[in-house]
């Protein structure tokens, strides 16, 4: 069925609204929402040529204006069809704006992090010298939810944080729900990844004499340690 509705979005006309109708991955700036960058961060599971071919011309980080309908409107309804959603999710992501609802996005931050997430840049979810840390403390924003090896095997653990601590619950989070739970194998933590002093440097911005006999400054580390640390928030994401 579900792919009969999707060829029939294929009669559709090959273009877009003036303004962005599912506002999943977008963030508000101004009276508006755009694309945030997790929308555009990851890439197509299938090829680009079928990409193009399936859902046009891909969104863009920034822009505001509407995803190819193919990749959300049914075409009975003209409604947000789930199912064509998660079609689209599961087959050309970043052409449909959909990264932050691929399983590498579909997990929360912890709870209560080293750093800021909400002020990690590109740079740094590809930097491997701050991919343990970020790993741990800020998955969702770099997309390395499934990197860890521990996840949440049943879908929206996270929507009620009081099973982590209910003993009639103890099984089924032990299995199902380990990283909202934080019940994650030390074998999966930031300390056997990182050499010795090197965590605790990039967290206090004293890696000077650690890495390369000073060749990473303490004060670099530090000035964007001193960034992560502080409480301005990018716009809200979706």
């Amino acid at each position: 069925m579900l792919h009969l509705v999707w060829v029939l979005t294929l009669l559709l006309p090959d273009l877009t609204d003036a303004r962005v109708t599912d506002l999943n991955c977008t963030e508000r700036i101004g009276n508006e929402p755009r694309y945030s960058e997790r929308a555009v961060k990851c890439e197509n599971r299938y090829s680009e040529s079928s990409c193009l071919f399936m859902y046009g011309n891909p969104v863009r980080q920034g822009d505001n204006a509407d995803r190819n309908v193919r990749c959300f409107q049914n075409p009975t309804t003209r409604q947000v069809d789930s199912d064509l959603v998660r079609m689209a999710t599961n087959t050309c992501p970043k052409t449909c704006g959909y990264c932050c609802k691929t399983p590498e996005f579909s997990c929360e931050n912890k709870q209560d992090p080293r750093i800021n997430c909400s002020l990690v840049t590109n740079e740094q979810c590809r930097s491997e010298l701050w991919r343990p840390i970020l790993l741990e403390d800020c998955p969702n924003v770099c997309g390395l939810c499934t990197a860890s090896g521990c996840n949440d095997l049943a879908p929206d653990c996270q929507a009620d944080r009081n099973i982590c601590s209910r003993p009639d619950m103890k099984a089924f989070v032990e299995v199902n729900c380990k990283r909202t739970c934080d019940l994650c194998a030390a074998s999966t933590t930031t300390n056997t990844t990182l050499p010795p002093g090197l965590l605790e440097g990039l967290l206090n911005g004293t890696t000077g004499g650690v890495i390369g006999g000073g060749a990473i400054g303490g004060g670099g580390i530090g000035t964007i340690i001193g960034g992560l640390l502080t409480t301005t928030p990018r716009p809200s994401r979706r």
